[in-house]
């Protein structure tokens, strides 16, 4: 290999890497971008008590009594802890959202 290719060579590697760090840079604007953009429900209490009894179960793998039941038994050993930062959530929306997650997580399933 000649010097003129050899230069030619490094010239491309070089190009390669500033490449590879421009994907990089991509990459984490993306995701970053993925991770800002989350789909939230504002009034998940209210779609929750418009869900029809198939609906409910489909969605928390419960009917409605059985949830009810549970939070009878649960509700004294809730502690709602008032702290800065982020507004308490009340004890109905809290054992709704963990009984969606535990029956929403494929590592549960």
């Amino acid at each position: 290999m000649n010097l003129q290719n050899l230069s030619h060579y490094f010239i491309f590697l070089n190009h390669l890497q500033e490449l590879d760090k421009s994907l990089d840079k991509k990459k984490m604007l993306l995701l970053n971008n993925l991770k800002n953009n989350r789909v939230r429900i504002t009034n998940f209490m209210l779609v929750t008590s418009l869900y029809n009894d198939f609906d409910f179960k489909s969605h928390f793998r419960l009917n409605r009594n059985s949830v009810e039941v549970l939070m009878c038994k649960v509700r004294p050993f809730y502690i709602s802890v008032d702290k800065i930062g982020r507004p308490k959530i009340d004890f109905e929306k809290a054992t709704l959202m963990t009984i969606w997650y535990m029956s929403n997580t494929e590592t549960f399933r």
